[in-house]
């Protein structure tokens, strides 16, 4: 996932686990300012065990134009954006089976997102459902 984390950001970060309600919802934070960067670009990654009235992630955010993705999943979505203030969000969102997975990536105003960007969210979310169902 390193490798993976650094093409999106542009550099290295380290992973910040977080599991604020096991075994239903979990999340992974990463965050960095890269050299010449005037703010940080953050990478969330939240995955939620759908049922027992958990219906999982939304498709996009407000703002975002959505894309439906074929072939990721049993249903998935990329959206993109940029803010008022001038950052550029990314989400990526697909469901399998009974898993909701969520990765969004925010870039500060001076940083622009990679231009493979919609693959690459694309592979960390089959690599994530590959580990979840291996």
């Amino acid at each position: 996932m390193a490798a993976q984390v650094k093409a999106l950001l542009g550099v290295a970060a380290t992973g910040i686990e977080k599991d604020p309600q096991l075994p239903v919802y979990k999340t992974c934070n990463w965050a960095t300012t890269p050299a010449g960067a005037a703010s940080a670009t953050t990478m969330n990654l939240g995955l939620i065990r759908i049922g027992n009235g958990e219906v999982g992630f939304g498709s996009t955010l407000v703002g975002l134009s959505e894309t439906v993705l074929s072939g990721l999943g049993d249903a998935a979505t990329y959206s993109a954006g940029t803010s008022s203030t001038g950052t550029k969000e990314r989400l990526l969102v697909a469901k399998k089976g009974t898993v909701s997975l969520s990765i969004s990536v925010v870039y500060g105003a001076t940083v622009s997102p990679p231009s493979k960007i919609q693959q690459d969210l694309t592979a960390v979310a089959r690599a994530v459902f590959a580990d979840l169902h291996a």
